[in-house]
């Protein structure tokens, strides 16, 4: 399981009417979805959080991390507005939660 958050660095121009937090969440969700495999899971977790369900041991589950880390930076175009985020991936396995009870 990865467990994606983001929150707003910078925007470039005026925002859009209505709540542009749920636009940025709504354009993470997209680049998120086309970048993982069709056998992975992606669910929104409240305004600025997702949860990744991987099907995949640990070394495979820290490379998707990374992968996803470097390919959901970078600028997101909002209507009038581009913004930039702060993405951070934490990770837990089958394997961790068993052993921590």
């Amino acid at each position: 399981l990865l467990w994606v958050e983001l929150a707003l660095l910078t925007r470039i121009g005026p925002w859009p009417q209505g709540e542009p937090h749920l636009d940025l969440a709504q354009a993470v969700g997209a680049r998120l979805q086309h970048q993982v495999r069709r056998t992975d899971v992606v669910f929104r977790v409240a305004d600025n959080g997702f949860a990744v369900l991987l099907d995949t041991d640990k070394a495979g589950a820290q490379c998707a991390q990374r992968r996803l880390l470097e390919r959901l930076r970078g600028p997101y175009g909002l209507d009038k507005g581009l913004a930039h985020v702060h993405i951070s991936i934490g990770m837990a396995t089958a394997a961790e939660a068993q052993q921590q009870g």
